[in-house]
C-alpha cells in the first residue's frame, strides 16, 4: 500500500492508528494478526510495517468517522475527514460500505530489491484508480504472464521476498499466501500494462496465481494504455 508523506509520517510517529479502505471483501483480504507494508509514495524505498490490530465495518465513511476520534485517523477534525474520503467514488462507498484498520507500528523496512527495480514500473499507482478505468475486458495466453511467478513480488520475512512459483510449489510452506491466492476472485480481470517489452501486472498477481493452479491456459485482462498512467498515478 501506498502513502502520501503527511500520513506516512504520523502512522510511524504513532499519531494515525487507523487507515481507511472499502470495505470490498473480495480484494480487501485483511484481518487481525496480519501484517501491513506502506511505501511512501514520494520516495517507495522508505517502507513500514505495520501490524493489523481490529478492524472496523461500517455502511459509510461518515458513520466510521462519527464512531472514532478524528486524531485516530491523523486528521485534525471531522471537515479534514471528509478530504480523505475523496479518494472513494460515492458510488463504490455505497456498494461496499467502509473498513477502518487499526493498525500498530513495528518498523522499517529495507530497500526495494534491485531485480524488482530492474522489472517494475517506474510510478506509483493507485489501485482504486485502476479498477475505475472503462477499459475492455479481453483474453490472452496465461504464458504471456507467467514470468511473473520467477520474480519476488510477494512479501512474507522482508520486502519482496516471495516468489510467486515457490507458492504454488509448496503451499503448505507458505499458507497465507496460498490461502490469499486461492481466495482471489476470478471475475475480475487482471490489470496490466506494457512495460519494458512486455505485459506488467497493475493489479491480479494473485488471481494470476490462482488462474494457473488451476491449470487454465488464458486468463481475462484489461490492457491499460502508457498515456492513461496520469490517470492512475497516486
Amino acid at each position: 500500500m501506498k502513502l502520501q508523506p503527511n500520513p506516512f509520517e504520523k502512522i510511524k510517529a504513532g499519531s494515525k492508528t487507523i487507515e481507511i479502505r472499502l470495505n470490498d471483501e473480495k480484494r480487501q483480504l485483511v484481518k487481525v494478526g496480519d501484517r501491513i507494508v506502506f511505501s511512501l509514495m514520494t520516495d517507495p524505498t522508505q517502507r513500514i510495517e505495520v501490524g493489523v490490530v481490529d478492524l472496523y465495518k461500517h455502511s459509510s465513511f461518515s458513520e466510521l468517522f462519527d464512531a472514532h476520534p478524528a486524531s485516530d485517523f491523523g486528521a485534525t477534525d471531522k471537515a479534514d475527514l471528509m478530504g480523505i474520503r475523496k479518494y472513494y467514488s460515492e458510488e463504490d462507498e455505497q456498494k461496499y460500505g467502509a473498513l477502518g484498520i487499526r493498525i500498530k507500528y513495528i518498523h522499517e523496512r529495507g530497500e526495494i530489491p534491485k531485480i524488482i527495480k530492474d522489472v517494475g514500473f517506474d510510478f506509483n499507482w493507485e489501485e482504486e484508480k485502476v479498477w475505475a478505468l472503462d477499459i475492455p475486458v479481453e483474453e490472452i495466453d496465461i504464458s504471456e504472464l507467467t514470468w511473473h511467478f520467477d520474480i519476488p513480488f510477494l512479501w512474507e520475512r522482508g520486502v519482496y521476498d516471495l516468489k510467486p512459483q515457490d507458492v504454488i510449489d509448496n503451499p503448505n510452506a507458505h499458507k497465507k499466501e496460498y490461502e490469499r491466492t486461492m481466495k482471489a476472485d476470478l471475475v475480475h480481470p487482471i490489470d496490466i500494462m506494457q512495460n519494458k517489452g512486455r505485459w506488467l501486472i497493475l493489479d491480479g498477481l494473485h488471481r494470476l496465481m490462482k488462474a494457473s493452479t488451476l491449470g487454465m491456459q488464458k486468463v481475462k485482462v484489461r490492457k491499460v494504455p502508457r498515456e492513461r498512467i496520469p490517470d492512475i498515478e497516486k
